[in-house]
């Protein structure tokens, strides 16, 4: 049984085994520094992946959360790389709900707004993110799980 090589929430960014060293040396820091001009409100972090898979180890690298205007915390989104099931390696990001998004549901605060603020912060981090990687998209994966991987264009 094969499976696929990358797991991915929303991008997929990878970087080939030959690359893997300069992204952990030089490029991953490059890359907080850049997330962090972009969007001065998120932090740099260095931390494990808490709910990543056991076969797709990951950091979270840089978070951006975002707050209501009551000051809950909406969503969390995180920046992530993960190393490959058989090689190289992918950066992607995630969205969680944030501690307080509860309260914002039970206080009947509009989200439309957060919405909007939280798409705007994927794109500022997609576009960033591919210049470290080459974007690839999913073609085809078959019954046994072996994965087509096509650059995007």
């Amino acid at each position: 049984m094969s499976t696929c090589n990358f797991y991915y929430e929303n991008i997929l960014i990878a970087i080939e085994d030959d690359g893997v060293e300069d992204f952990m040396d030089y490029q991953k820091a490059d890359l907080q520094n850049e997330l962090q001009d972009a969007m001065p409100s998120g932090s740099i972090v260095d931390e494990y992946e808490k709910d990543a898979l056991r076969s797709y180890g990951g950091c979270v690298i840089f978070r951006v959360k975002v707050y209501s205007g009551a000051g809950y915390e909406y969503r969390i989104v995180e920046v992530v790389y993960r190393g490959g099931y058989y090689a190289g390696m992918n950066i992607d990001y995630k969205v969680v709900e944030g501690d307080d998004l509860w309260r914002i549901e039970d206080e009947k605060i509009g989200t439309k707004g957060l919405d909007k603020k939280v798409a705007s912060i994927c794109k500022k981090i997609e576009r960033i993110c591919k210049t470290y990687g080459t974007e690839l998209k999913v073609v085809a994966r078959f019954s046994n799980g072996e994965t087509m991987y096509e650059k995007v264009k």
